[in-house]
């Protein structure tokens, strides 16, 4: 999402000001090294456009200072739906690979920015050692919830799409995330406070 006045009418356009204004463009974030930071350094990264990282203590000081226009652009959860359905920000994308299905008319960043996919993911893990019987009824529980409609629309509701995978899917996909966020934060420099 952006500030209210910023310049750019949709993503496209988001795309070309930062490239314009490249060192220019601040983005806010709860802190160094959270999601909303590393999603900012890779779509800086992906646009080959410098964005300058604003980092908060916390999220609401963040998007307080969007609201402000203090900063240009906030990666935030569905909990930043209000503030532009009340006009005081713009919702220019999603970060995910698809629309949402609460707001169709957003387009996914991907749409302009090849390959761009984040999204907030949850996983359940166990200490090493845990008994096989006891890790497979924890899987199966987890997945009869999730299978459940109401629990799966109360989800969406709030911007997840329930997805269990099995345990080495779900393996392979922490250590592609891994690779991925790694990557980033070295070309971006990021470092520890």
């Amino acid at each position: 999402m952006c500030r209210k006045d910023l310049p750019a009418g949709d993503l496209a356009g988001f795309a070309a000001l930062a490239k314009a204004r490249s060192g220019q463009i601040r983005f806010a974030s709860g802190g160094v090294g959270t999601g909303q930071h590393l999603a900012g350094e890779l779509l800086s990264l992906r646009l080959g456009a410098r964005m300058v990282h604003i980092p908060y203590r916390g999220t609401g000081p963040a998007m307080t200072d969007l609201i402000a226009g203090n900063v240009d652009v906030y990666f935030g959860d569905t909990s930043v739906w209000q503030a532009t359905q009340q006009g005081q920000a713009r919702l220019l994308a999603v970060s995910t690979a698809s629309r949402w299905r609460q707001s169709p008319d957003i387009p996914a960043i991907r749409e302009a920015v090849p390959g761009f996919d984040i999204a907030n993911w949850y996983g359940v893990a166990a200490p090493p050692g845990t008994p096989n019987a006891i890790r497979g009824r924890l899987r199966d529980e987890i997945a009869a919830a999730l299978a459940q409609e109401e629990v799966a629309e109360t989800l969406r509701r709030i911007g997840f799409e329930p997805a269990p995978l099995p345990p080495a899917e779900f393996a392979a996909f922490v250590r592609a995330e891994l690779t991925t966020w790694a990557a980033v934060v070295q070309a971006a420099g990021i470092r520890a406070d």
